[in-house]
């Protein structure tokens, strides 16, 4: 189901934020509809805006997604007082043995529900119910494409390369994907030696999928200024394959069959 709306949970000394509502009087987080373009927790940190007059800046970390609705949780978030638009009627913070009546039906869903972990938000992501990278308490979980296959240009080498679908789009090389770290950088000789994984390593891919004719891997990036560099910056992957001697040579151009 399509992701289509998102809140956030706020927790802090043991009590937990609700607004109540306006059109039914229940209670529940504060949240809203995705609008065009928009990511679930962008959608999240403006439906706050907007109710309650809180800028929350602060990572989110997905909590439960229940019928196409995510909901981030804020833990450990300092305790702020809303202004409230006409959206609902009143907000407090209260205790989880003492929550008001009655609560939304989404909200006791929620509240019920067994938490997302990693592994079933990076199963989220791959399957594009929510948006790559996911923060996940002390590390990002960020969707990166492996390899491609076909005919590829190596400006460095002047060289074309061929990676043949039936090596890489295969059960095994999804298998041997498991674990492969995410390096920073090709390091200076091509091999990831005891120096350069310390120096360069900034996360490890825990499994992929085949999407189209491409391999794509699920991140766990606990870099965080690498992770900042992943959202502000166009980068370009690279598998680091070591391939055999075997090169075809056309009337231009070697070709390397990787």
């Amino acid at each position: 189901m399509k992701t289509y709306a998102a809140g956030i949970l706020f927790k802090s000394s043991g009590k937990i934020f609700l607004v109540k509502r306006g059109d039914d009087g229940s209670w529940a987080v504060p949240g809203g509809k995705l609008e065009e373009g928009e990511t679930p927790e962008s959608a999240a940190r403006r439906e706050v805006l907007e109710e309650c007059g809180f800028d929350y800046s602060a990572p989110l970390t997905p909590h439960t997604l229940i019928d196409g609705y995510v909901t981030y949780l804020a833990d450990d978030a300092e305790q702020f007082d809303a202004v409230l638009n006409d959206e609902n009627q009143a907000c407090g913070w209260f205790s989880p043995n003492e929550l008001p009546d009655p609560l939304h039906p989404g909200m006791v869903a929620m509240l019920d529900a067994e938490p997302l972990n990693e592994m079933d938000v990076a199963g989220l992501i791959a399957d594009g119910q929510l948006t790559s990278p996911q923060f996940f308490r002390n590390m990002y979980l960020w969707a990166l494409r492996i390899t491609g296959t076909g005919v590829t240009w190596r400006s460095k080498f002047r060289q074309y390369a061929y990676r043949s679908p039936e090596n890489y789009l295969t059960d095994e090389f999804l298998a041997r994907c498991s674990g492969l770290p995410v390096i920073w950088w090709h390091p200076e000789k091509n091999t990831l030696n005891s120096e350069e994984f310390a120096s360069r390593t900034i996360g490890a891919i825990t499994f992929a999928w085949i999407k189209g004719d491409e391999v794509w891997g699920m991140a766990r990036i606990y870099d965080t200024d690498a992770a900042a560099n992943l959202s502000t910056r166009q980068l370009s992957t690279s598998p680091t394959v070591t391939g055999g001697d075997d090169v075809l040579i056309d009337d231009r151009y070697p070709i390397a069959v990787v």
